[in-house]
């Protein structure tokens, strides 16, 4: 199952790239939905609560082919949800980002949770880069930055089997 989900930005692609770098800043927003942690040898390992019990899985995130793509992997393979995220500018001003998710068959009753975790950090993260555009500051504020960002997105996604 397929996941795919576009969020304009008023603000530019290096300023929306920059928000989604800084690890301390997504992990904040996330902490009740989809708690995210840093492992010693580069990996996220992201919560997922389910009516189960937590799906915990381990991401490997790497730059795309162009400077604003992301791609995170899961480690190992299959677990987990993989994806990538593109940012790209828009003609009239701003940015638009792009995000494709795998959904494992086992979470697609969840798809309304992932909808929901998604807008609300894409949402988040609008703001803070209109606050950092309109500030003149593209850089982090006192969060660890990752070398190769973490990026959940999602705003009337639409999923495709």
């Amino acid at each position: 199952m397929n996941y795919h989900t576009s969020y304009a930005f008023a603000a530019s692609p290096d300023v929306v790239l920059s928000v989604m770098n800084d690890l301390d800043l997504l992990a904040g927003w996330l902490a009740e939905d989809l708690p995210l942690t840093r492992a010693s040898d580069g990996t996220l390992t992201a919560r997922f609560p389910t009516d189960g019990g937590d799906n915990v899985w381990r991401y490997r995130v790497e730059l795309g082919r162009n400077p604003l793509e992301l791609s995170w992997t899961p480690v190992p393979e299959p677990q987990g949800c993989p994806g990538r995220a593109v940012i790209r500018a828009l003609p009239v001003g701003g940015s638009v980002i792009d995000v494709r998710l795998g959904i494992p068959v086992a979470l697609r009753t969840q798809i309304a949770d992932i909808d929901r975790i998604a807008s609300h950090v894409l949402r988040r993260i609008d703001a803070e880069a209109e606050r950092r555009q309109v500030n003149g500051t593209d850089s982090p504020g006192c969060g660890a930055v990752l070398s190769n960002p973490p990026t959940v997105a999602s705003r009337g996604g639409n999923v495709s089997t």
